[in-house]
């Protein structure tokens, strides 16, 4: 790595006049002074661009003071906190309309958020928080109750650890009861979706009245890359809107956050995620046309129909010309792409059936029939527990070989979901509103019984394999697949299948 004397600091060194030679030494001294130094070298020059010297003499004085406290062993995590401050506050001003940055105009004493941004058209306020563990939640709300009608955003970073933001921001924000497994992911079709303003828990910051003014908050993680010879710093991270919010996050500002820091916004409820599934679909489109070079796309699923969409939809992309690791790979990609942290699920052409081809094939509008959907949905689950499960079977002891038991784990896993999918779209075909938190897996069971769709006999039945699911999803990769657990589930699978098949057409026959 070369000494941090060789880097050009143009902007820094006219902020700091003489002072940058003896402030360069001390600063040199500090863990990756060389990467964080150039970084902010970068951050100071747009903010200068965007904002005038003026506005930014403030934030090169705390600079200064603040290396000469880590250097003294004191207030280590106030220069990082600090050095994220800068660093946010440039990204945004990278993408930024117009930024005004406030502490400049603060009077003696007074709280100020950091910026005032035009994003998209749209004014926003933006507050920057590094604590060590949690939000300070008390002195927040009060900076911004002179901007209650603008679009008000938190940025949020962890110093003195990095906890899975699942098990911290999220139960905090939403309430205890939404305490999220590791790792955090809603990019998975079972992963975290935002409750309603009714379904808030008592004790989330969002509940309260005065954080109604805030919008959202942003979890952002930033890091150096690569690890072993770190040259810049990677930003990523998502956006957390407030169900109570005076002003919802705008689809705009949700592009423009993902564009300056690689952000993924989570969406409030169903109409939100349609408006983001309706801007984003098109793109998703023409990046598999144009990278994935794929022979055939089509959408289906939900998005083709708004009577089946809710807010946990995904967005189902069938496509012909890429094989499975390429399909993975993709899909990832995708989400990466995506401002918004919604679902993308890929298809292989030539794994679905026949029938669907056909349709989708001649435009037919693949959902008009909610009720041969569920038929349709059905008949997928039937071909995994009449083909792919004794096929399984046929390949060795399961007692004895380990991975037997796992691929006959996945079909348990892949019968649930199933299970799951048809209980989803026959409540909303309803009118119903699904359960949401974290006991949602259940609580759609039981919904599935008072709605009459299946039998109490078979709610408990179906239970089994909801609660073995549960186990393999969170702990299959670490711990012993116990087959005197799975053996009662695999037995019974096929009786189970053709109850759940019954009950579910005789729900249907009576329907009108």
């Amino acid at each position: 790595m070369p000494n941090v004397f060789t880097l050009s600091l143009p902007t820094l060194e006219a902020l700091l006049g003489n002072d940058f030679e003896i402030w360069l030494n001390e600063a040199s001294s500090l863990l990756n002074s060389c990467l964080w130094l150039s970084e902010l070298e970068s951050a100071f020059l747009t903010l200068r661009e965007r904002c005038g010297e003026t506005a930014i003499e403030s934030y090169a004085n705390h600079l200064k003071a603040e290396v000469k406290q880590a250097v003294s062993g004191k207030n280590e995590n106030e220069l990082e906190a600090l050095i994220f401050e800068i660093l946010c506050l440039s990204k945004l001003a990278s993408v930024a309309d117009e930024i005004v940055l406030l502490k400049v105009f603060a009077p003696k004493g007074q709280l100020m958020p950091e910026a005032k941004v035009s994003l998209a058209g749209r004014e926003c306020v933006i507050e920057c928080r590094a604590p060590q563990h949690h939000i300070g939640a008390e002195d927040l709300p009060q900076k911004f109750a002179p901007f209650k009608w603008r679009v008000n955003l938190v940025f949020v970073s962890y110093l003195a650890t990095q906890p899975t933001v699942g098990v911290t921001l999220v139960p905090l924000l939403y309430g205890s009861e939404y305490l999220v497994p590791t790792p955090f992911n809603p990019f998975e079709r079972d992963g975290f979706v935002v409750p309603l303003a009714e379904e808030l828990g008592s004790d989330s910051l969002f509940a309260r009245e005065d954080w109604q003014c805030i919008s959202g908050v942003a979890w952002v993680s930033y890091h150096p890359t690569p690890l072993d010879n770190p040259q810049t710093i990677h930003f990523e991270g998502f956006v957390f809107p407030n169900p109570k919010a005076l002003r919802r996050i705008p689809l705009e500002v949700a592009v423009k956050l993902h564009e300056a820091m690689n952000l993924h916004t989570l969406t409030c409820d169903a109409a939100d995620r349609r408006e983001a599934a309706e801007w984003l679909v098109p793109r998703l489109v023409k990046r598999l046309t144009e990278k994935w070079k794929v022979k055939k796309v089509k959408v289906w699923g939900s998005f083709k129909d708004s009577v089946f969409w809710h807010r946990r939809s995904d967005i189902d992309i069938v496509v012909d010309g890429l094989d499975w690791k390429q399909l993975v790979e993709a899909e990832e990609e995708l989400a990466k792409s995506s401002p918004f942290a919604i679902p993308i699920q890929l298809s292989d052409w030539e794994s679905l059936p026949e029938k669907w081809r056909q349709q989708l094939e001649r435009g037919e509008d693949f959902m008009g029939d909610w009720k041969e959907k569920v038929r349709q949905e059905m008949e997928s689950i039937g071909e995994i527990v009449k083909q792919k499960f004794p096929e399984r079977l046929r390949r060795g002891d399961p007692k004895q070989d380990t991975l037997i038991r796992e691929s006959l784990a996945l079909i348990l896993d892949e019968f649930y979901k199933g299970v799951e999918r048809i209980f989803k779209r026959t409540l909303t075909s309803l009118g119903k509103k699904l359960p949401a938190g974290k006991n949602w897996h259940r609580e759609l069971l039981d919904q599935a019984v008072t709605s009459s769709i299946i039998s109490s006999n078979l709610r408990d039945a179906l239970d089994k394999y909801r609660r073995f699911r549960h186990w393999f999803r969170s702990d299959y990769v670490t711990l012993h697949l116990d087959w005197q657990k799975m053996q009662p589930l695999v037995e019974q699978l096929p009786l189970v299948y053709e109850q759940f098949k019954r009950e579910v057409e005789e729900f249907l026959s009576k329907i009108t």
